[in-house]
């Protein structure tokens, strides 16, 4: 009986965490998000990806990027431009279909996928496809109104 009720004790808090950690819908229509997927932090496209994007973080936040980290064992975001808040730490098993150590996928505002690729990319194109989308095209229409 002990058994079982520790049992039902460990369910619920772990479905207690699960449903307070923040799922990537909850920040559809706030950030467009870039998903780095890796095996090992240690992999050589990650961290050349990873400073690529980081020497820039204000370009980042002028297009809404959230950058998150998503591994095996967690999910964490590394850059926001809005409220940071927790992430689902079981993004790995959702998002991790190719047998490539290294994945890269671009959410756009509306949730969808825009971009997915095993392979390093540039800020130059990434700013240039999210500068391209016609929601990207309001904001900065709406931003030089305002000046």
């Amino acid at each position: 009986m002990l058994i079982l009720k520790s049992f039902s004790l460990l369910f619920f808090l772990f479905s207690f965490l699960i449903s307070h950690a923040q799922g990537l819908a909850d920040y559809r229509w706030e950030s467009r998000m870039v998903l780095l997927i890796v095996e090992d932090e240690e992999l050589p496209v990650f961290k050349k990806e990873l400073m690529e994007l980081m020497e820039d973080e204000k370009g980042l936040a002028e297009r809404k990027l959230m950058i998150i980290q998503i591994t095996p064992k967690q999910s964490r975001i590394l850059f926001s431009a809005g409220e940071k808040r927790e992430i689902n730490p079981s993004l790995y098993r959702q998002f991790k279909p190719t047998e490539n150590p290294f994945s890269f996928i671009l959410v756009g505002l509306d949730g969808g996928v825009k971009l997915r690729t095993d392979e390093f990319v540039s800020r130059k194109y990434l700013y240039a496809l999210i500068d391209g989308m016609p929601m990207r095209q309001a904001e900065m229409r709406e931003k030089k109104n305002k000046n």
